[in-house]
Parts: structure tokens; sequence; C-alpha cells
């Protein structure tokens, strides 16, 4: 299988989110923000991942806000895929949407296109206000609500990414129950990423673990009653405690060879570096296995093998790998090590019972 992450509207969006990790990227480049992605650049993007001769692809779309690229750009860029691609290629597509305009219309456009929605959504009001605002200053909290209610009239498929920050950690009881309350069973949460070049992590080591514990203690509660929820995470650290291959990247200890499409073509090894200096080529003008295959691409494979010394000895090395390279220090130290093993100290064995019990219904543990 192979797949894309692609940026439509580069970082435009109409929300000013406290701890938006790409607003940080945009801010320390030479060009910020390259607009739109153009039709032409469309074209040779499906073209070339079609052409590629796998039987699944995914195309990914992010931002920024990707639905601000309108209704009309993925009308076409689905006729694009429909005509190019040969009998058998099964294609599916997914969003990470800011909730703050999903349309009846939107919904029943992902709906009917199988599209799988992630919509960022940071908990109750009180959590979700405190740093998800508009450029107004005020929450979004109400928007987003209506847009996952007209998701749910739809009936498309969809989950909520969550970012992690000290506040959410203290009040993590409440947010469960309250994602409970609302019929959430798919569930992701994101460490808040520190900005470029500093060292110290916004969401404290300490929070970060309580935060595990506390959401592993009602997640295996209702595990155990027969109440399938899905966290991201979890679902990971459940598969790889029997010995089977993370899905996540974060999990697995180095960045997997993956490309991330800006909306003027160029293409970066990951939505964490879209940065000019990791920049492995442009989809306009480079074929994608020569760009994976690239000096650029391969060094920053290997960058992100480089963890502490500590790493090799440590009984949760098959489990943590170091942590995503997006959050390591410098010196390949990771900030979150003492929490992670904790956290497998504690855990370790249910995660195992988990597995085995859900994976003997067919569920997706």
């Amino acid at each position: 299988m192979s797949g894309c992450m692609i940026k439509p509207v580069s970082g435009s969006c109409q929300m000013k989110c406290e701890y938006c990790f790409y607003r940080d990227e945009m801010s320390v480049r030479a060009n910020g923000n390259f607009g739109k992605m153009s039709e032409v650049t469309v074209e040779k993007l499906v073209q070339k991942m079609l052409l590629r001769g796998d039987k699944k692809v995914s195309f990914f779309f992010q931002g920024g806000e990707p639905t601000l690229a309108g209704l009309d750009f993925y009308r076409d860029f689905l006729k694009k895929v429909d005509r190019q691609k040969e009998k058998g290629v099964a294609v599916s597509y997914s969003i990470q949407t800011n909730g703050y305009d999903i349309t009846p219309e939107w919904a029943e456009f992902f709906a009917k296109n199988r599209f799988l929605v992630g919509v960022s959504l940071d908990g109750t009001q009180i959590l979700h206000d405190k740093n998800r605002v508009g450029f107004d200053g005020a929450g979004t909290y109400a928007r987003v609500m209506r847009s996952i209610e007209n998701l749910k009239k739809s009936g498309c498929d969809y989950n909520i990414v969550t970012v992690v920050t000290d506040e959410t950690a203290r009040r993590v009881h409440e947010l469960y129950a309250f994602y409970k309350e609302q019929g959430f069973v798919y569930q992701q949460y994101i460490p808040c990423l520190s900005p470029l070049g500093e060292e110290n992590p916004r969401l404290s080591p300490k929070a970060y673990f309580d935060f595990l514990k506390k959401l592993f203690i009602h997640y295996k509660q209702d595990m155990a009653a027969g109440r399938y929820v899905y966290i991201r995470r979890f679902e990971n650290w459940c598969a790889m405690s029997v010995g089977l291959p993370p899905e996540e990247c974060g999990c697995s200890g180095a960045c997997h060879q993956q490309i991330l499409v800006e909306a003027d073509g160029s293409v970066y090894p990951c939505d964490f570096y879209a940065l000019e200096e990791y920049r492995i080529g442009n989809i306009l003008t480079d074929e994608i296995d020569d760009m994976l295959a690239s000096d650029a691409a391969k060094a920053f494979s290997s960058r992100s093998r480089g963890r502490a010394e500590k790493c090799s000895s440590c009984r949760w090395e098959r489990m943590c790998g170091g942590g995503c390279f997006r959050y390591r220090k410098r010196d390949g130290s990771y900030p979150y090590c003492e929490t992670i093993c904790s956290f497998f100290d504690f855990a370790y064995r249910d995660l195992q019972k988990i597995y085995r019990k859900w994976a003997s219904k067919g569920e997706n543990v």
C-alpha cells in the first residue's frame, strides 16, 4: 500500500490555535504559506501516485485547514483519480479537519465517498476553548460540535483527535466521561508539541504519565465490560505487547518512508519537518521513488534513528523505540522516557490481556 499526505491550502486556517505546530513551521520558512494547490499539481500528484502500481493507494488531506480548498477541489480530485486508476486498485481517502465549518453538504460528500474524517476536539468546552480559538480570540467549541453533529447525521466515519496539555491531564476523568456521553468511540491523543528548537516539553512528563495512567484505567474498565473503545496509542501498544508491529509511526522508533506534498508540490519526509532543509523534491518534477531513495530522504531516516545510548539496554526499548523523533532532544534523549517506562511497568500485562480478548472477537485491537 502507498499513500501520501497532502496540504491543499498549505497552512491556511480560520483558527489560531495556541499550540499549532504548522504555524510554527511556517514562521521559520522562507515562504511560509504556498496558497492553494493548482490543478496542474493535483494532476501530477494523482498520476504519480497511481502509476506506482500499488493495489491500495491512500490520500490523506490536512492543513492548515484542508476544507478551505472548497468542495469543488475534492470533487475534481476524485474525478481525476477515477479517470486514471486501473481496475482493481482500491483508493481510500481521509481528512483531518479543525471542524470549524463542516456543513451538511460537506458531511454528505464525506459519507458518500467514504472519507475517514479526523476532527480536532480538545474535550469539553472549557478544555477546547482554552487553546482552539478563531482569529477573533473566541472559542470554537460550539462550531466544532455542530460540525460533528452533521457528520453523525450523514453516517460518515469520523474520529476525535485531541491534543494533550497539562490542563487536559488534570481533567482526564471529565474528558473521558464527556467523550463516552457523546458516543465518541474512536479517539486519538497527541502530546502537545514544543516549538521548533525548544527542548523543554510543553506537556510535562509527570502530567503525561498521570494522563496515560488515568486514561488507561477508564479504557481498561470499558474493554473489560465489553464496551469497545479505540484509542490509537493504546491500540498500537496492545498489538506491540504480543510482538506485532505498530501501525503508528510514532511508536516505531524511526521515521517510516512517507511523503508530505505541500500546495506548491514541494515534498517533505514528514508533516513535522516541512522545512527547506528537509525537502526531498517536488511532485511536479521528480518521481516518487527517486525522492524516497534520495540522499536527503535517507539522511532524514538515518537521523531519526539516533537515540539515547541507554535505550539499547532498556527493557521497554521494543515497546518505546526511543519515542517519536520530533519529541526528542538534540542529544537523542526522549523527555518522556521515564513517563513511558513507568506506564509500561503499570500497564503492560493488561495491554496483552486486552489484545488477546478483543483479537479473538475480530476487533481491531
